[in-house]
């Protein structure tokens, strides 16, 4: 709810759930004077996340709309949390101090909980930024960090992002971003964007410095496949934001997937794979399976257009095993499986040409387990299993017999 009177416009927002309990509870107030904008809170002690919250009483955001200077003292605590927004202002001058937000054991789950649709997430948020607003410049610099973060009941890690970013009169961006993951420094980030008087407005170095894919996991299908090892590379940046230049390596390190419902795990090649101008080149690249004969994929993915990819591998595997398991929880296939197989994937995203052969070789001898089987081909409806319609009736037989439209077209000739 809200209301205008004179120079004043509140807003004032409240949200129960469905057992009447208050999860938000706060609302502003704005002041619009001759010369400045004024925001104040109340009520002081709202409700977020279904937590009682306090503000400072003095609490106040002002925008002086004829130099556009900023001052702000808003403190909001909690038990043990906080978020404090504010300049250190001085009547000395007009010059703008830096405005400092410093957030403090934050609980993601709590301001989650105020919509019944957010993402399971769980962990403690806390901020130090400092973000300096000059004649011809903007800049940001300071940490924002996540510890233990969840996805539903799989941990995800600890993750600390440093932050320097600076903007001049010309609009060019300056950065110096780093993350850590569980204290390890695993990506950085230096450069420049936007830079109109060079003939690469973007110019960034990144690098990738032995990045845990085991944080993946907890985002993927449930029981479907598990990530280990680790990933590096370097990448330098280049072009503009609408047509991107990516030149460097991906490297991984020790990396393993394991495929839930075969219960075998595939060991990826430790040698780097290029990228030159957005075109990514396998020569020989190797996926191994139980055995030692692996799966070797060679050719070329485009990404100059990142929305279509062009794609052109061949993959070749002779003798490959790709299964050795016993019977586990979750594996819905087991046993020893052996392969040959010839393959080769060629276009885009919407045509792509599949040719195969795959011939499962003597010694494979394979469990497919079909548990539910029974029961789900009882427990199904038979009603439209065979339907009539009146061919005299358009309408009806192309709602009986209209298959939707994909965006992709897929060829396949396999052998099998």
């Amino acid at each position: 709810k809200g209301a205008i009177a004179e120079d004043k416009v509140s807003a004032f927002v409240t949200q129960r759930n469905i057992d009447n309990a208050v999860g938000f509870n706060l609302g502003a107030t704005a002041t619009i004077g001759d010369t400045t904008l004024l925001v104040q809170f109340a009520p002081i002690t709202p409700i977020i996340g279904y937590k009682n919250w306090e503000i400072n009483e003095d609490n106040y955001l002002m925008y002086n709309l004829a130099n556009h200077h900023i001052d702000a003292k808003m403190l909001m605590s909690s038990d043990e949390s906080h978020l404090n927004l504010y300049t250190e202002h001085t009547h000395a001058n007009n010059q703008q101090e830096d405005i400092v937000l410093n957030i403090n054991n934050i609980k993601l789950s709590e301001l989650m909980s105020v919509s019944p649709f957010a993402p399971p997430i769980k962990g403690v948020v806390s901020t130090d930024m400092r973000f300096h607003l000059g004649e011809s410049s903007i800049g940001g610099n300071g940490v924002v960090s996540i510890d233990d973060m969840y996805f539903g009941r799989d941990r995800v890690g600890s993750f600390q992002l440093g932050v320097d970013l600076n903007t001049d009169k010309s609009k060019k961006m300056t950065a110096d971003v780093s993350l850590l993951v569980d204290g390890v420094k695993t990506i950085t980030a230096t450069g420049s964007l936007n830079d109109t008087t060079s003939t690469s407005p973007i110019n960034l170095d990144f690098s990738m410095i032995k990045f845990p894919l085991h944080v993946i996991n907890p985002f993927l299908p449930r029981n479907t496949a598990k990530l280990s090892g680790l990933l590096n590379g370097e990448m330098d940046v280049t072009g503009d934001l609408s047509a991107p230049k990516f030149n460097g390596y991906i490297d991984f390190d020790t990396t393993m997937v394991k495929i839930n419902m075969i219960g075998s795990s595939f060991h990826f090649s430790e040698d780097k794979v290029p990228v030159n101008d957005n075109v990514i080149t396998f020569s020989g690249y190797e996926i191994k399976g139980a055995n030692e004969n692996p799966l070797t994929i060679s050719g070329v993915v485009d990404m100059g257009d990142f929305i279509a990819p062009k794609i052109d591998l061949t993959m070749r595997a002779r003798n490959m095993q790709f299964m050795n398991s016993s019977r586990g929880k979750g594996a819905d296939v087991y046993g020893k499986g052996f392969i040959n197989l010839d393959a080769g994937v060629k276009g885009d995203l919407s045509e792509m040409d599949v040719d195969a052969s795959l011939t499962l070789l003597g010694g494979s001898n394979i469990t497919y387990i079909m548990t539910d089987a029974t029961s789900a081909i009882t427990s199904q409806s038979t009603d439209e299993m065979v339907k009539f319609v009146q061919f005299s009736d358009t309408l009806e037989v192309a709602e009986a017999d209209t298959v939707e439209m994909s965006s992709m077209a897929l060829n396949i000739d396999a052998l099998l």
